[in-house]
């Protein structure tokens, strides 16, 4: 993954956390866990997520909540019959006047291994590109980078000490690719009314 994913959801939470610079902590936080970094992310890309295979896509959503939940954040899947579920999660601050909801999918476009170079879309490769260590493998950067970037985002805060000063949502869809309901109608957790009553949706990123 590349640096500027994880400094921009920092910067996305700088007018809500204690005073210190984002950027230095995504920096310090991703320089001293970078091969662990790597790995975990390695092991996300490996789980194929095209929606032709909902065995998959279940496996996807299974791992993200358990990754919510290792972090102690309340979360849970949302789900309707015949459609891969929404992975849900939230932080609910004592006194926050904000709420922020980060908004990613974890499915992919389908993906022909024959003319993938390689031929193997879910084995992660490391290549270095102009001196910077990159990951090449599908749904690399749309839109399974913004997922982990917003969990080490998070990690990177609590490695720090920097308390959040806004409840936070996390809606990481499983049909975006295909339309879907879940973002596109009034029963999206990402428009529900907010504890505090003000909220920003904050979309993830394919490119920086």
């Amino acid at each position: 993954m590349k640096l500027p994913y994880l400094a921009a959801f920092l910067l996305c939470l700088a007018t809500v956390i204690a005073a210190q610079k984002p950027p230095d902590t995504a920096r310090e936080y991703t320089a001293a866990h970078r091969a662990e970094l790597v790995r975990q992310f390695s092991e996300l890309l490996s789980i194929p997520n095209v929606a032709a295979d909902p065995a998959n896509l279940k496996r996807n959503a299974d791992v993200l909540l358990e990754g919510l939940r290792k972090r102690g954040i309340d979360s849970r899947l949302l789900s309707l019959p015949g459609a891969p579920s929404v992975v849900f999660g939230k932080i609910d601050v004592p006194g926050a006047q904000h709420t922020i909801v980060f908004y990613a999918h974890y499915d992919g476009q389908p993906v022909t291994p024959s003319e993938w170079d390689g031929g193997s879309p879910f084995t992660p490769i490391v290549r270095e590109v102009n001196g910077e260590q990159r990951i090449y493998a599908r749904s690399a950067g749309d839109d399974k980078a913004a997922i982990f970037a917003q969990l080490t985002a998070f990690d990177a805060l609590k490695a720090a000490g920097i308390p959040l000063r806004a409840n936070l949502r996390f809606v990481w869809d499983g049909e975006e690719e295909a339309t879907s309901f879940f973002s596109c109608s009034d029963k999206s957790p990402a428009k529900h009314s907010t504890p505090s009553g003000r909220s920003q949706i904050r979309p993830s990123a394919t490119s920086m």
